[in-house]
C-alpha cells in the first residue's frame, strides 16, 4: 500500500515532466534522477517492511510469539542502515537498467547475469545488518559468505517458491477470460478481480520469501534447524560462516 502511494505521488508530482524531450540526450540526466528517486522511495519502503517481517519471523522461529509492533520496532531501530541499503540498491538498479537499455543484446545479458549475482550475494543482508550489527558494506560481504555456505538451499528455495507463485499467478488470467465471456462490463470486473488476486499473491510471496530468508540465515549461522523445518528440507551444513 505504501509503495503504491509513493508511486502515485511520484507520477502525480513528476509524471508531467517525463516527456519525449526529456528522454532525449540533453534531458536524460534529469530523467534518470527522477527514476532514481522513485527507486529509492520504493526500495526504502520494501526494505523497511521486509525487515519487519524478517524480525517477526526470527522471533517465531526461535519459539516466540511476535506482534506487528515487534516487527515495526525492529525495523525502526535500523532506519539508517535500511536507508543506506536503499540508496545502494537504487543505484545498482539504475546502473543495471542503463546497461540493459544501452548495451544491446550483450548489455541485456550482462545486466541479467549481474542482477542475479547481486541478488544472491545480498540475499542475507537484512538479517546480517540487524542481528550482527554490521555496516552496509560489511553486511554485503558477510551476506555473500553466508550464501556460500547455504547456496544449495537458497537456490532450491528461491526457485521453488518462484515456480509455485508463478503458477498461482497464472490463475489470475482465468478471471479475465471468464469476465470477457460476459462482455465489456464482465471484462472490467475480471480485470479488477485479477489485480486484487495478484496483489494478494504478491504479498504472500514477499512474506514467504522473508520467512525463508530468516529460517535459512538462522540455519546457516547457528547450524541448527529452525522450528518447523526438518533435515529433509535442510540437510546438515559442513562449512562455517563464523569469520568474515
Amino acid at each position: 500500500m505504501f509503495s503504491i502511494i509513493v508511486f502515485i505521488s511520484f507520477i502525480g508530482g513528476f509524471g508531467f515532466l517525463i516527456t519525449t524531450e526529456m528522454l532525449s540526450s540533453s534531458y536524460a540526466p534529469m530523467f534518470w534522477v527522477l527514476i532514481f528517486l522513485l527507486y529509492l522511495g520504493v526500495y526504502f519502503i520494501i526494505l523497511f517492511f521486509n525487515t519487519a517481517v524478517i524480525g517477526c519471523a526470527t522471533i517465531r522461529l526461535k519459539g516466540g510469539d511476535p506482534t506487528i509492533h515487534d516487527g515495526l520496532s525492529i525495523a525502526s531501530k535500523h532506519l539508517g542502515k535500511i536507508f543506506a541499503w536503499a540508496i545502494i540498491s537504487a543505484t545498482i538498479g539504475i546502473i543495471l537498467n542503463v546497461i540493459r537499455q544501452r548495451g544491446g543484446i550483450a548489455g541485456k545479458a550482462v545486466s541479467f547475469v549481474s542482477g542475479i549475482a547481486w541478488t544472491y550475494a545480498t540475499f542475507f543482508i537484512i538479517p546480517v545488518m540487524i542481528y550482527e550489527n554490521q555496516g552496509v558494506f560489511k553486511s554485503i560481504r558477510r551476506s555473500a559468505q553466508v550464501f556460500k555456505d547455504a547456496w544449495g538451499e537458497t537456490f532450491v528455495g528461491s526457485f521453488g517458491f518462484g515456480i509455485i507463485f508463478l503458477l498461482l499467478g497464472l490463475i489470475g488470467i482465468i478471471f479475465i477470460i471468464l469476465g470477457a465471456m460476459f462482455g465489456f462490463t464482465g471484462l472490467i470486473v475480471g480485470l479488477i478481480v485479477s489485480v486484487v488476486y495478484w496483489l494478494i499473491i504478491g504479498i504472500i510471496a514477499s512474506a514467504t520469501s522473508s520467512i525463508y530468508v530468516s529460517a535459512l540465515y538462522q540455519y546457516a549461522t547457528e547450524k541448527k534447524l529452525p522450528n518447523g523445518f526438518d533435515a529433509v528440507m535442510m540437510p546438515p551444513l559442513k562449512s562455517s560462516t563464523q569469520s568474515f
